[in-house]
């Protein structure tokens, strides 16, 4: 599956409709609803145009998924910092105008066991949540992040409360809870890091308490 490559000029409008037509019908119809000629029908386009560029579904929407639902990096010299800005990212993303792709690439991808689509999913949430938990390591090998946490388990109980409550908001209620984003996402990242700073706690007195039963 990949983007073919030619010797002639592209059209960068010709690209640009492919890609979108490409995700707008994956998220209306799902993997198994569309078809490549859906896509030229729909982006008004030459099957010339398309075929010289993309072999398979699978590679156009991959290049639509790169342009239109882009992973975040993890920036930031605090967990906080790095937190805050995934748990933004993600909640805009779900409720943008390419929620509806991003909701069912992430429900699909499992379900359906398919090669293409999983290499999708894989370069659009696997590996930039791989990159997240690397950052993330580095915090908890310098002490910040207790031993006992586990960051899978941190980042699932994150990025799924980002999830859910994309889900659950009502369509007339988001406008307004995008406005008041901040301070949700600031709750929610305290509720988080207010248990990885009491394992560090409950951490420094276990040791503490080892330390005095020794001596």
């Amino acid at each position: 599956m990949k983007e073919k490559d030619t010797g002639r000029p592209r059209n960068p409008e010709v690209e640009a409709r492919a890609l979108q037509a490409a995700i707008e019908l994956y998220g209306d119809r799902g993997w198994n609803g569309f078809t490549l000629t859906d896509v030229v029908r729909q982006a008004k386009i030459g099957k010339s145009s398309l075929y010289s560029r993309w072999d398979s579904k699978g590679s156009i929407l991959l290049c639509a998924f790169r342009r239109f639902v882009q992973g975040c990096t993890p920036e930031g010299d605090t967990i906080e910092e790095i937190l805050s800005r995934e748990a933004a990212h993600r909640f805009r993303q779900f409720v943008g105008p390419y929620g509806k792709p991003a909701h069912r690439l992430l429900t699909e991808a499992g379900s359906l066991q398919d090669t293409e689509l999983f290499t999708v999913y894989e370069a659009t949430f696997l590996k930039p949540n791989e990159i997240l938990k690397q950052r993330l390591w580095q915090f908890k090998e310098n002490g910040q992040i207790g031993a006992d946490v586990s960051i899978s388990r941190l980042l699932d109980s994150l990025q799924g409360a980002i999830f859910m409550r994309s889900i659950f908001v009502a369509a007339s209620q988001k406008t307004c809870f995008i406005e008041g984003l901040d301070e949700y996402i600031a709750n929610v990242i305290h509720d988080h890091l207010r248990s990885i700073y009491y394992t560090n706690e409950a951490s420094a007195r276990n040791i503490m308490a080892r330390t005095l039963l020794v001596s």
